[in-house]
């Protein structure tokens, strides 16, 4: 097992490198990076072990990885991504050069991640993953920053004692961040950033040509509800029966309205049956999602 008190040459470097986070947009990139400030900008150089999806993953996790751990590599940090997700079976240098550890039996890394530090030295482990999934035993053992989502009122106990473990819990909503301190943590704040090179203004005819083209449902000038949701896990955290509940009120008042739901539809995932679902609510007419083959062969996006 690691000692924590391994690490403590490094914890004035740590200190001074994670108490002071504030909104930043780094000079040198098109992403709106209102975070991880003290990073990007003071005299400080960590070894930073990034664990999360590959950035080669189609998920939310997998795309903060792709648009963070380059800038932390560019603004002058070592960093090794320890992916949970989406590069299994080897280790690999990726397209932005750095290297990718793969996971190994456990499906979120808790029965590597101690050798992955060893591996990498790694000054501090800044995991963006629910943190109830992770082993409190295991992650107490080197200086873990924990970028965590909250989707309950209260916290749920499980995610609460992993918490406990982390040295630096930081939350990406403001609702995040105020349960998390109804919890009893004090939380730094860092909200997710966005490619501004790739999300930015375009011309509205033509991305609903583009939507229509993917998806094969001509929206024409209809208003156009969406949502991005994993659609993972029974009962849903997300909420999918509830989201087309709500649309229903909301269409009753406007009958141009339609729902896309950005998703597996079928539940392949031990999900829900979403179209089901909403044959059910007799909305089945006004609410779309992609095709299930496309989704699960990582085709969600025009290609």
């Amino acid at each position: 097992m690691l000692r924590a008190l391994e690490w403590v040459p490094h914890s004035v470097q740590l200190e001074k490198a994670f108490l002071s986070f504030e909104p930043h947009t780094h000079p040198s990139s098109q992403c709106i990076c209102t975070s991880f400030k003290s990073i990007f900008i003071e005299d400080i150089t960590l070894n930073i072990l990034w664990h999360s999806n590959s950035p080669a993953a189609p998920s939310g996790y997998g795309n903060q990885t792709k648009i963070f751990t380059p800038r932390f590599t560019r603004a002058g940090h070592q960093v090794t991504i320890s992916a949970f997700y989406g590069r299994e079976g080897s280790v690999m240098r990726n397209e932005d050069g750095i290297i990718e550890l793969p996971r190994v039996v456990d499906t979120y890394g808790n029965d590597i991640i101690q050798s992955h530090v060893r591996y990498t030295d790694a000054d501090v482990v800044i995991s963006l993953i629910d943190p109830f999934v992770l082993q409190p035993g295991v992650w107490s053992t080197f200086p873990w920053a924990a970028w965590v989502p909250v989707d309950s009122i209260p916290m749920l106990a499980p995610n609460v004692t992993a918490l406990k473990a982390a040295r630096w819990v930081i939350a990406m909503s403001r609702f995040g961040e105020q349960q998390l301190r109804e919890a009893g943590f004090d939380p730094l704040y860092v909200p997710h950033g966005v490619e501004t090179s790739v999300y930015k203004p375009v011309d509205r005819t033509a991305a609903r040509e583009a939507f229509a083209r993917f998806t094969g449902h001509d929206i024409s000038d209809n208003f156009l509800v969406m949502s991005v949701a994993a659609n993972k896990g029974a009962p849903s955290r997300k909420n999918f029966a509830g989201m087309i509940e709500a649309f229903a009120l909301f269409a009753a008042d406007h009958p141009e309205a339609l729902f896309y739901i950005h998703t597996e539809p079928n539940g392949l995932w031990q999900g829900e049956p979403i179209l089901t679902i909403a044959r059910a609510m007799a909305w089945l007419t006004r609410s779309s999602c992609p095709a299930s083959i496309r989704w699960s062969a990582a085709l969600s996006a025009p290609i």
